[in-house]
């Protein structure tokens, strides 16, 4: 009897709103040659990312299952494992016919016992639920092809979000703004068709409002307005309104004569799909990322192995397509990359420069330890990014550790703060050695990003009440090329989600950057710094850590804060000084470290 035979139904098939109750039937059919009494049906439920799990002791209780048989015939053993999602149900006497259907019922909206079950919150095309057929009994199983599917779609928004990009610009350059109706989860509704007016304010002055659009949804219930910065310098907010709904104000732009050579992005370089434990398919994500969340980067990256599931090559493909489709320079650029999933060191983001590479993945031995992986990459066209480094799911094992490859650390993420023992927001089960400072201390030199690590499709939007991240990027262009070398040269800063400004500066060299060190006495070397932070909220500490420890505070003082300031010390050689950031409200951000002296590799 061939596994994976068969195939399989679900009633009702959708669509149905996020979060919704009710009850669904998975239905079986068996193929021609039928299911003996030995082999068995394994409906693997939706997994991520809050389907009410399956249990099947208590008819009048949440999640209840059971079997049918469509002859009327009595089936199996039914076993439902609630923490992995899914049941295993022997077929009973005699097995399936031919075209029999074995039907599990998932959930009772009976009077007499009801146990309802609560759909995924997150919106999503085509959820799968699985389901996984052993032909003869010998516990081996295979999927049978083209398992059905769920649509979930948005309710109705309560709330606009509006991004205006970018971040920092010059008077009259262009301006993109998206506005995105949202529910109470951040799903799209791609429903709204309401008018939305948009306008630009002074930050502090609310009586001077300009309005400079009526917009009409039309793109999945999106609006895009494409115009020019205000000609006066300063510091301006969007705002978007629609009938019904509160106003909407974007984090602030800042307007300046002299901007500097490099430009500023902000990107989320770390997510997920359906493609491994996410939501959304490919094309959802680089649409959230760009049309909702307004990001100018994004990175969809997909473990290479997760679970029962590989990355396939079909799966590969699909992200290297999609992301060249959304690759648009000047306005969103992707970068391709998948999460080395590795449970014994840790895991890596693997980020590559052009369109694509090979897929090592940790559960194959000729890559199963960092060392060998970074053997198979190439460094002139990949690189590597550990993240949730001090905590769950599995710390960074920093014995591991290669220059070449791994210029930056992701410090934050929806698993929170990996940067110290103690850190607000820390990542769970933080453990000493394996913190961003623990990796510094042995001498590596690494940047700072922030990244969602996000599983609900939300790319560049944080999941209360949790943390998040974003990636600030100092480009020399916009283009996958160049985010790429921002990264190599940790020209980057990270922040817990909010499109907070950093500058730092040593003896002129930027964050991420090495200082000359020529010392004048007892090896120690004077040294003038330069810090400009540009909150979204009012500063609480602006703080100056040296070799992992708080060094200065800056202010609050000013709001926005550019100040130019000498310490009381001087620098030695393999010194390192960041800056932390802290508003009040909570939101935290990270400069790039820099080092003073040439690293000891690069020392001639």
């Amino acid at each position: 009897m061939a596994d994976g035979a068969g195939s399989a139904t679900l009633v009702p098939d959708g669509p149905v709103a996020v979060a919704s109750v009710g009850a669904w039937e998975v239905h079986y059919r068996a193929g021609a040659e039928g299911l003996p009494e030995v082999g068995r049906v394994v409906f693997q439920l939706p997994a991520y990312w809050q389907w009410t799990p399956p249990q099947s002791v208590a008819p009048d209780r949440p999640g209840f299952v059971w079997a049918t048989r469509s002859t009327g015939r009595k089936p199996g053993a039914v076993e439902a494992n609630g923490a992995l999602m899914y049941v295993s149900v022997e077929p009973g006497g005699g097995g399936l016919a031919p075209g029999e259907e074995l039907v599990l019922h998932y959930g009772s909206e009976s009077p007499e016992h009801p146990s309802p079950v609560r759909a995924d919150p997150f919106s999503e095309d085509a959820q799968v639920f699985r389901v996984a057929v052993d032909g003869n009994g010998d516990g081996l199983f295979a999927d049978v092809a083209d398992p059905p599917t769920l649509r979930l779609v948005a309710r109705e928004a309560i709330q606009l979000l509006v991004t205006a990009s970018p971040t920092l610009c010059a008077p009259g350059d262009s301006v993109r703004v998206t506005i995105a109706p949202l529910d109470g989860a951040d799903n799209l509704d791609e429903q709204f068709d309401a008018p939305i007016a948009l306008a630009w304010q002074p930050l502090g002055d609310v009586g001077d409002t300009n309005w400079v659009a009526q917009l009409a949804p039309h793109d999945r219930g999106t609006a895009l307005w494409r115009g020019v910065a205000p000609v006066k310098a300063g510091r301006y907010r969007f705002l978007a309104s629609t009938a019904g709904l509160a106003v909407a104000q974007s984090d602030p732009i800042t307007v300046r004569d002299h901007l500097g050579r490099r430009k500023l992005l902000f990107a989320d370089l770390h997510g997920h799909s359906a493609l491994s434990d996410g939501t959304g398919s490919a094309d959802d994500y680089h649409f959230y990322a760009s049309r909702v969340a307004g990001l100018d980067a994004g990175c969809l990256t997909d473990h290479d192995h997760h679970g029962n599931y590989p990355l396939s090559p079909e799966a590969w493909r699909e992200q290297q397509e999609v992301a060249a489709a959304y690759d648009h320079p000047g306005d969103y650029v992707t970068l391709l990359g998948y999460e080395y999933t590795n449970w014994l060191s840790g895991h890596r983001n693997v980020y590559f420069r052009d369109a694509g590479g090979p897929v090592y993945a940790w559960s194959d031995s000729l890559y199963d330890t960092p060392e060998k992986l970074w053997g198979a990459l190439d460094p002139e066209r990949a690189l590597t990014i550990p993240h949730h480094t001090a905590g769950e799911p599995v710390p960074i094992d920093w014995e591991f550790h290669n220059p070449r490859f791994e210029p930056v650390v992701e410090i934050t993420s929806v698993h929170g703060s990996s940067e110290r023992i103690g850190a607000p927001n820390a990542v769970r089960g933080a453990t000493a050695g394996h913190t961003v400072v623990d990796a510094l201390a042995r001498g590596y030199r690494l940047g700072f990003i922030g990244s969602g690590d996000g599983h609900v499709g939300h790319p560049g939007r944080r999941l209360k009440p949790y943390p998040w991240g974003l990636a600030g990027l100092w480009v020399d262009e916009h283009t996958r090329a160049g985010v790429w070398d921002a990264i190599r040269r940790r020209s980057v800063f990270a922040t817990t989600g909010p499109r907070i400004v950093v500058r730092f500066a040593i003896e002129a060299t930027p964050m991420g950057g090495e200082v000359e060190f020529i010392p004048e006495k007892d090896g120690l070397m004077p040294l003038v710094a330069l810090a400009e932070v540009l909150g979204t909220d009012t500063l609480t500490t602006v703080e100056v850590v040296k070799n992992g420890e708080p060094f200065l505070v800056l202010g609050p003082g000013e709001d926005p804060m550019t100040r130019q300031f000498t310490w009381g010390d001087s620098g030695r050689r393999g010194d390192y000084y960041y800056l932390r950031i802290t508003q009040v409200d909570r939101a935290m951000a990270w400069s790039s470290p820099i080092w003073i002296g040439k690293a000891p590799e690069d020392s001639s």
